[in-house]
């Protein structure tokens, strides 16, 4: 798996190119990408909040239901 926006837009294309780079050296039979959404320490209470309302009321959370996630 690879997290796109793990090192903010400063080292965006660093990770890129290393994410890209690491693919092609290893070959895997599946890769996927997770996008991080917001910035943790500016946006940490609402991301926070989202996390604990999707466990209170998973039904409404809008996630991929387990078949689709590949688990």
């Amino acid at each position: 798996m690879i997290l796109n926006g793990l090192g903010g837009t400063a080292h965006s294309r660093q990770r890129a190119e290393n994410s890209a780079r690491l693919a092609n050296a290893t070959q895997p039979e599946y890769l996927a990408t997770l996008v991080l959404k917001g910035t943790l320490g500016a946006d940490k209470d609402r991301l926070l909040a989202q996390v604990r309302q999707a466990i209170a009321t998973p039904e409404q959370a809008h996630l991929r239901p387990a078949w689709a996630r590949g688990l």
